[in-house]
């Protein structure tokens, strides 16, 4: 595990939040992200003139850190006055304590307490505490006056806040944030008044029935338990108990249940307090949190407990919900996390039905060792992990679930058929879910996209806000039917200010999906803020391409080479050499010769080592087809060189006149196509055709190869394909480009 840095120190915390955020969404987006943009940048410029640190930036505010209060309150002053000359309103709290700093976040009363004070406030004021009106007493420019004392939420004294004046900003009127108060409050001072008067056991009663009620609607997370044994190696067992629990609510009963890939990825499972923190609710959607825990008890060391709570994550209070403990022996938690979980499941009236039986111990330990280790790099680790949970206990489906995924992740498709194959042979008993996993990936495997769509949006309505399935549904949305209206219908039931692009890859790629997207539709400003907020977290080849093609496509090459440059020292090995080529080739579609050139050139030095595909391509890219031609000849001699070769060199062929050795190749190509080809042999042949001018037969072959699978992959495939830039006035390739969409 890796070793936490944690520093408490006394700091002055600064909470901002825009008026009227949502509201200048709806009358206006493009105008309100501008307002935005321009806001964040000055809030930086201030803050770090004034020696601050921003700890987080939301949409509508944000959280600053000051190790003095002056520069606090003189930063608050200068963002209140620039604001106003852009007409954006402004709320700022200020409030000063102890504060834990622990990876790059920050803990404590005074980072809640200043949360707090914020509200209070009106579009204009600075609200500070009365330990900031202590310490700017000696300070002739800085008045204050007081606004008495306010009941702040979770906060347990009343405390005396004060507002700053003068400098043009306004005083909150005491009377009016009352009144606010006791309106929204006065149905619950009704209710607690019935409560009282009905009595204490009824009082607990009632209380627990609201609760249920309100697990039914409100969606619920399991983040891993917390490990109170003090041995890190029992960590697994922290998410056993998490997936399990979540297995058996999202599949037995009427619950709205984040995934467990999402609650999750959105924890950092060295830091237990990470699910209380909001950027957990935010980006889950979760209101409520079953917050868990074991340890060990006896003598001896040799039993377990387990214990849970389930927590309000707006309010950070437990609700009202009596879950008994559960004991078992330390050689088999899952008894007491299959308990645990039954307890939990009582609350949606399902205890004791669809009874699951819990796989064996060592075989669910390999599994999360699985999920743990598959990072997309080296997927040779988590399969061998999966085979050895399937070895151990062949009747534990999951193992077969995700060694299908990984399968067709990497491209393997015979495998994943094959074990397509055997869970269906071996499993008779499948939920419903469980049965549309299967029948979506089946469809995959036929290369039938569309049908795919239709199973994968079964699961998708079941919870539109999952991060993990919405990013998929972006990806599927462009991939198979390259509708980018559907992607972004997607992309906004889920709050993009609550996206960690820092350690989420899956937030950086429903990110990138959002921005061709947008490009795709035309929405340029929508388009450039996604990138300028993506571009700093920019460390996959796969975010350096489509920002660097995005850049390339709008004329920006100062940008595109900053990221080229970042590129090359970054740790991709050899594989930023590619990103020239991207650039040249978005430099091409946008029919930029000269800058084409220019990345070209930039590739073919980087490849020059030796004769490979990308120094033919690059060749090719420039239009340089005499090279190209001898660099292809010289690597289809090479023992099994692959059908991508002979489909390069017939588009040479063909861009040379040659119809004889361009036909060759497109029967060449025939013989080689195999199982779950995925249309790519009839897409070659379509650009092979289109390039001897042969229209007709170009789109029948497009159509066939999307008949059989061929994905709409951006600056790649159909409209960003260089070879098929002739077909963009043919009404039948028009047709081709919508036919698979669906909504």
């Amino acid at each position: 595990m890796a070793e936490q840095t944690e520093i408490r120190k006394l700091a002055a915390v600064m909470f901002t939040d825009l008026e009227g955020y949502t509201s200048m969404f709806q009358k206006n987006e493009p105008s309100a992200l501008d307002k935005i943009h321009i806001h964040r940048q000055y809030l930086e410029e201030i803050t770090a003139r004034h020696h601050g640190q921003i700890i987080q930036f939301y949409g509508d505010g944000s959280l600053v850190v000051f190790d003095s209060v002056m520069d606090a309150i003189r930063s608050a002053i200068e963002i209140h006055n620039v604001s106003k000359k852009w007409k954006i309103l402004v709320r700022i709290g200020i409030h000063v304590g102890d504060v834990v700093f622990r990876d790059k976040d920050v803990f404590g009363d005074a980072v809640n307490i200043a949360s707090r004070i914020q509200t209070v406030g009106v579009p204009g004021s600075i609200v500070i505490s009365g330990k900031v009106s202590d310490e700017i007493q000696n300070q002739p420019d800085i008045g204050i006056s007081s606004l008495g004392k306010f009941s702040l939420k979770n906060v347990n004294e009343p405390l005396e806040l004060f507002a700053i004046t003068g400098h043009g900003l306004k005083i909150p009127d005491r009377q009016k944030i009352l009144d606010t108060k006791k309106s929204k409050s006065l149905g619950l001072i009704i209710s607690v008044v019935a409560f009282v008067i009905i009595g204490g056991y009824a009082t607990k009663y009632f209380l627990e029935k609201k609760a249920e009620s309100l697990l039914k609607d409100e969606k619920i997370a399991v983040p891993p338990f917390e490990n109170f044994t003090n041995r890190p190696e029992l960590n697994s067992i922290s998410l056993m108990a998490a997936h399990w629990i979540t297995t058996e609510l999202i599949e037995s009963v009427d619950a709205n249940v984040v995934s467990y890939q999402s609650s999750l990825f959105n924890t950092n499972t060295e830091d237990v307090s990470m699910p209380l923190k909001p950027s957990f609710a935010r980006q889950t959607g979760a209101i409520n949190m079953i917050k868990g825990a074991f340890s060990y008890i006896g003598n001896n060391q040799d039993s377990l407990v387990f214990w849970a709570n389930i927590l309000n994550l707006q309010t950070g209070k437990t609700l009202p919900i009596q879950l008994n403990k559960t004991y078992c022996h330390a050689n088999d938690p899952l008894t007491c996390i299959r308990e645990l979980s039954n307890e939990i499941k009582g609350f949606w009236k399902s205890k004791n039905e669809n009874v699951f039986s819990p796989p064996k111990y060592d075989a669910y330990m390999a599994y999360l060792q699985a999920r743990n280790e598959w990072n997309g790099i080296n997927d040779s680790v988590p399969e061998s992990y999966l085979r050895l949970a399937i070895k151990l206990d062949p009747q534990f489906l999951d193992p077969y679930l995700l060694l299908l995924t990984l399968f067709n992740f990497q491209g393997n498709y015979q495998e994943a058929s094959d074990t397509l194959h055997s869970i269906k042979t071996r499993f008779t008993d499948l939920t419903p879910r469980q049965e549309n996993i299967l029948l979506t990936y089946e469809e995959i495997l036929r290369g039938r996209l569309i049908e795919a769509f239709k199973h994968f949006m079964s699961e998708y309505e079941m919870d539109p806000k999952d991060l993990f399935v919405n990013t998929a549904g972006m990806v599927k949305a462009l991939e198979y039917l390259n509708d980018p209206t559907t992607a972004l219908k997607f992309d906004k039931e889920i709050d993009d200010d609550s996206l960690d692009l820092i350690t989420c890859l899956y937030c950086r790629e429903r990110a990138i999906m959002a921005l061709q997207a947008n490009a795709r539709l035309g929405n340029t400003e929508k388009a450039k803020h996604i990138a300028e907020n993506l571009r700093p977290f920019a460390t996959q080849r796969n975010d350096y391409m489509r920002l660097i093609e995005w850049y390339v496509s709008n004329h920006d090459t100062l940008s595109a080479n900053a990221l080229l440059r970042k590129a090359s020292l970054a740790n991709l090995d050899h594989d930023y050499r590619y990103l020239f080529f991207v650039a040249g080739r978005q430099a091409a579609l946008k029919r930029d010769i000269p800058l084409r050139n220019y990345y070209a050139d930039k590739a073919i030095n980087l490849y020059s080592d030796k004769p490979s595909r990308a120094l033919a391509r690059a060749y090719y890219l420039k239009d340089d087809l005499i090279n190209a031609e001898k660099t292809y000849d010289q690597v289809s001699k090479e023992p099994d060189p692959g059908k991508r070769i002979y489909a390069e060199m017939g588009m040479i062929y063909a861009r040379n006149g040659d119809r004889q050795k361009a036909m060759e190749m497109i029967n060449k190509l025939e013989q080689l196509k195999g199982a779950f080809d995925f249309g790519e042999t009839p897409y070659f042949q379509g650009r092979i055709m289109a390039l001897l001018n042969e229209k007709e037969q170009a789109i029948q072959l497009l159509n066939k190869a999307l008949d059989e699978g061929q994905l709409f992959v951006n600056s790649v495939s159909f409209f960003g394909d260089l070879d098929l830039m002739g077909l963009n006035n043919e009404e039948g390739y028009k047709k081709l480009l919508v036919r698979n969409r669906q909504l």
